[in-house]
């Protein structure tokens, strides 16, 4: 069964994201990525992020993530629902899920981002 990681690479404050799928088994990344939690959001001006040479689209709560949990100086490695399974596959979505609680028990640390603060 596919199981992928993100690898989100360090950067500034608005600068582009630079991100990477890393294909694994979850028995072998045990312990070694942050497993994210958050709301999927509006489907409202999807922004696209490019992982491995591809273009992806990504609710936009997914991508403000992304920009908030980049570190500046060290890559991230998260698992994220949305972007680390692929949606378009019925069979890989129901797979995932029926293992999702594995998922964030063997997670480093599960991360709950709550949104961009109102302003």
């Amino acid at each position: 069964m596919p199981f992928r990681l993100l690898r989100l690479h360090p950067g500034k404050t608005g600068e582009h994201l630079s991100t990477e799928l890393i294909p694994t088994s979850v028995d072998d990344a045990d312990g070694q990525y942050e497993a994210i939690s958050y709301t999927w959001g509006s489907p409202a001006n999807p922004p696209n992020i490019t992982f491995n040479d591809l273009n992806l689209t990504i609710q936009r709560n997914a991508f403000d993530m992304l920009h908030d949990l980049r570190q500046p100086d060290k890559p991230r490695i998260i698992w994220v629902d949305a972007i680390c399974i692929d949606q378009s596959n019925v069979e890989e979505r129901a797979s995932q899920v029926s293992i999702m609680h594995h998922i964030y028990r063997r997670a480093k640390r599960v991360v709950i981002w709550l949104g961009k603060p109102d302003e």
